[in-house]
């Protein structure tokens, strides 16, 4: 995951602010990915893959990673199909309009990308997201608190 986000970083260049510090931040993701120690009871362990969740900085690493594959992949391919297309962490909402063999397809090149696995919802006017409760009905859309 590190080498993804350091690469993903670079190929920013010119689109990060002006004397944003690329190096600090790469060596700082090293360190705390590399030393990922915690215990449990009188038990101590070191992380050795991805990140501990616990870490403050673990949802920042997670969505910089998968976020990769969101601007290489999902998005480009799928754009047409999805014109609405928001994540937040762990959680993804969009609005499809494409096919069902796309909508296949979709979901194998999400879950195509490092070990995380995601559970896609199937389409339908009606969703559960965060805590709403949103609804499409005769091309409007409502909302009310899940």
């Amino acid at each position: 995951a590190l080498e993804v986000i350091s690469a993903w970083l670079k190929s920013l260049g010119d689109r990060l602010p002006g004397g944003f510090p690329l190096g600090a931040v790469i060596d700082a993701m090293g360190i705390v990915m590399r030393n990922n120690l915690f215990n449990w009871g009188d038990l101590h362990f070191l992380q050795l893959l991805s990140t501990a969740m616990g870490t403050s900085s673990a949802c920042m690493w997670a969505t910089a990673y998968f976020g990769v594959h969101e601007t290489t992949t999902l998005i480009p391919t799928y754009q047409l199909m999805m014109p609405l297309f928001r994540r937040f962490i762990d959680d993804i909402f969009g609005i499809w309009t494409g096919d069902d063999e796309s909508w296949e397809q979709f979901k194998r090149d999400t879950n195509n990308f490092g070990i995380l696995n995601w559970e896609l919802e199937e389409p339908s006017t009606t969703i559960n997201f965060l805590d709403l409760t949103i609804t499409i009905e005769s091309n409007i859309i409502t909302t009310k608190t899940y």
